[in-house]
């Protein structure tokens, strides 16, 4: 769902908990042919939350196979200040 007009990162109405427990993993294509293995959900050291893989493929140029690395995170903009909890403020503080 695309954000509204002036909302800057619509995540803010999810919880880490909520990502952690209901993030499924991403099927990839490139080119036209899917990639073997899926992105899977994870938390980078940055706390930002998102999806990664690392894997070798195959792509084809000019009719011949190369090779290559794949090297993907998708990132969950605004996902770093984002509660535990949904009563969390998002200073970090919980509610009273």
């Amino acid at each position: 769902m695309p954000a509204k007009k002036g909302e800057r990162y619509p995540c803010r109405n999810m919880t880490r908990k909520e990502f952690r427990k209901h993030a499924e993993d991403l099927a990839i294509t490139i080119g036209g042919d899917k990639v073997p293995n899926l992105a899977r959900p994870r938390e980078y050291k940055t706390l930002s939350l998102g999806w990664s893989t690392a894997q070798k493929i195959y792509v084809k140029v000019n009719g011949k196979w190369v090779l290559c690395q794949l090297n993907m995170n998708i990132t969950v903009l605004g996902s770093k200040a984002l509660p535990d909890n949904p009563e969390d403020n998002s200073d970090g503080q919980t509610a009273a």
